[in-house]
């Protein structure tokens, strides 16, 4: 984009959050649908406040899916069930798509993070993605715990956390639209 892209500006993106304007002079949060005129307006984009809200946001989805993975492999979260939050369990009636995806309505998953609500339904949403960055055996140990099985060896754990963690926050910066 920065070869492509109007002349003089220029895209940044500092610890996960994305910025647009000229080398010198102030910079717009970017977003998608950002127009830059002939004249070098920036129609659309956000300003610094949301900015320091998106960086928050970051940070809340690090901290949420890190500490949701290390409960997984501690035991603490119980197999997916009719009691997990609505737009997370219920799907269309193909079966591909999570009620949440499939009204557009994501702010459950906002809500989730800000309660500290491990959703199990949210985490195998997250595994049945086709991009998910999760191995056939860190599944098959998800499998194991939500059999009520414990972690098969501590040497796993560390493979589990780590993977559950990256799928958890991709999916969920993809349906709160944050960059990933």
């Amino acid at each position: 984009m920065n070869n492509y892209g109007a002349n003089g500006f220029y895209i940044w993106q500092d610890k996960g959050i994305w910025s647009i304007g000229r080398a010198k002079g102030p910079r717009k949060l970017y977003k998608d649908g950002i127009i830059i005129t002939k004249r070098g307006r920036i129609i659309g984009g956000g300003t610094l406040r949301e900015s320091k809200t998106a960086s928050r946001l970051k940070k809340q989805v690090n901290d949420y899916c890190k500490a949701f993975a290390l409960a997984l492999v501690d035991g603490k979260v119980p197999a997916p069930s009719t009691g997990d939050c609505m737009y997370c369990h219920l799907v269309t009636v193909d079966g591909h798509e999570p009620m949440g995806d499939a009204f557009k309505s994501h702010d459950h998953i906002r809500s989730h993070i800000e309660e500290g609500y491990f959703v199990p339904s949210l985490l195998h949403n997250a595994i049945q993605a086709p991009w998910a960055p999760i191995s056939i055996m860190s599944k098959s140990c998800i499998g194991e715990l939500w059999s009520g099985k414990p972690m098969p060896t501590d040497g796993l754990r560390g493979m589990v956390v780590e993977q559950v963690t990256k799928t958890l926050r991709k999916y969920i910066k993809q349906r709160l639209g944050m960059v990933i």
